[in-house]
Order: C-alpha cells, then structure tokens, then sequence
C-alpha cells in the first residue's frame, strides 16, 4: 500500500485501477469509502455514553475465555 494524496492509504486494487487495468476495483473502492464515511459519521453522531476501555477490553477477555473453553471441550 502506498499513502494516496488525501492522506489514506491506497490500496494496491486502487492503484492497478488509477492506470487504467481494474475500472471495477475503482469502483469498489470508491463504493467502500462511501460506507465507511457514513459508518463514521453515525458513530459521531451517537448520543450514548462512551463505553471506558478497561471495560471493553474486560468484557472482551470474559468472552475468548468463554469461547477457548467451549473450543477446548469440543
């Protein structure tokens, strides 16, 4: 991957595209930035409480325990 002049990276399917081999993988990109632009923006937009890091990391531990035990009995 390279950095694209906005400052994101470029991915190698964007780059092939730019000269001209993949129109679709333009497309697809510019179909991807599209999501994560409006993913990002309602992520802004949320009005719930911030969930504190320890928390989350916590709560995600207690979950790949529980399912490294289930795995482990299977």
């Amino acid at each position: 991957m390279r950095l694209g002049s906005s400052g994101l990276l470029a991915s190698t399917s964007m780059s092939i595209a730019a000269h001209g081999h993949l129109p679709e993988a333009a497309a697809q990109e510019a179909s991807n930035q599209s999501w994560l632009k409006a993913k990002v923006e309602t992520s802004l937009n949320d009005t719930r409480p911030n969930i504190p890091h320890d928390q989350v990391m916590a709560e995600m531990r207690a979950m790949l325990a529980a399912k490294k035990k289930t795995c482990a009995t299977d």
